[in-house]
């Protein structure tokens, strides 16, 4: 602006938009304006400016992430699929994670160490008033190793028991002892209406296996807390001598033979040299 310019009046002055071209030096563009145009052209320009911000906001879906400008209902409806979406998810992991722990299961992945402890959770707090007699410590002592593996307290009439939960090989009708087939008292001979497999009681290791002739195979299996259990009369055995079965294994195949009277098995259970009524300790009676 020139010095005339600047003693007019400031309604008679013009201001002059100019574009100059930096490389080549030369005006480009020039627009010369009174002051209430320049004025009514940036007042325009704002105008212009906010409805463009209006229609956006209306038309596109930046709307849903401008808090307060939601409908409430639309809102309602967006917070109610996010949660939804969120249990599905949740449902999702947990039928995953059971697969897993089924999958394993039925491949034999689950290891023996993942047995914790029956009450690992709960913090005992020492009395520092009145300590524990030798017996409650010793009572205690033998308590968690008992629960440790989470095994049922069964109270039996042997007092040879030791509180073992043992599972029943074979279900089938526990015949009387007659003395004039040879066959010795401690042995439990139980009936079978067909041939059905041998489950191992109680997890062990395979000790023996013999085959007595007439009789079918003989299988010993040593277990924890000093029992043994022995099967007599199989049709079929299914593990080798030093194998670890665990509880619920097929071990061997009884009753196969067509002649009911011939269609049995023999059972011993013994602790600490001591036979001990499987009858007792087993659900075998259908």
């Amino acid at each position: 602006m020139s010095e005339e310019e600047k003693k007019q009046p400031k309604k008679q002055r013009r201001y002059r938009l100019m574009l100059v071209s930096e490389r080549e030096g030369r005006k480009v563009f020039s627009l010369s304006m009174p002051l209430w145009v320049t004025s009514a052209f940036f007042i325009v320009l704002a105008m212009l400016a906010a409805l463009a911000i209006v229609l956006i906001i209306m038309k596109t879906p930046l709307k849903e992430y401008l808090p307060g400008y939601l409908d409430v209902t639309k809102r309602a409806v967006v917070v109610e699929s996010v949660m939804r979406i969120d249990s599905l998810e949740r449902e999702n992991q947990l039928r995953i994670a059971y697969l897993d722990n089924l999958t394993s299961i039925l491949r034999d992945r689950v290891k023996s160490d993942s047995i914790m402890a029956y009450d690992s959770a709960v913090t005992r707090i020492q009395d520092t008033l009145l300590t524990a007699s030798e017996r409650e410590a010793a009572f205690v002592a033998a308590y968690e190793e008992r629960e440790r593996f989470g095994l049922n307290a069964l109270d039996a009439k042997d007092p040879a028991f030791a509180s073992i939960s043992f599972l029943s090989p074979v279900k089938g009708k526990i015949a009387l002892p007659d003395e004039d087939d040879g066959m010795l008292s401690s042995v439990t001979r139980i009936e079978l209406s067909k041939e059905v497999p041998v489950l191992a009681p109680l997890e062990g290791t395979v000790i023996s296996i013999a085959y007595i002739i007439g009789q079918g195979y003989q299988l010993t299996l040593q277990h924890g807390g000093e029992y043994v259990s022995i099967f007599s009369h199989l049709s079929t055995v299914l593990v080798d001598a030093g194998q670890q079965v665990k509880t619920g294994k097929v071990i061997g195949h009884a009753g196969a033979d067509k002649d009911p009277e011939q269609c049995w098995m023999g059972l011993q259970l013994w602790h600490k040299g001591k036979s001990v009524d499987p009858s007792a300790v087993m659900s075998i009676e259908n």
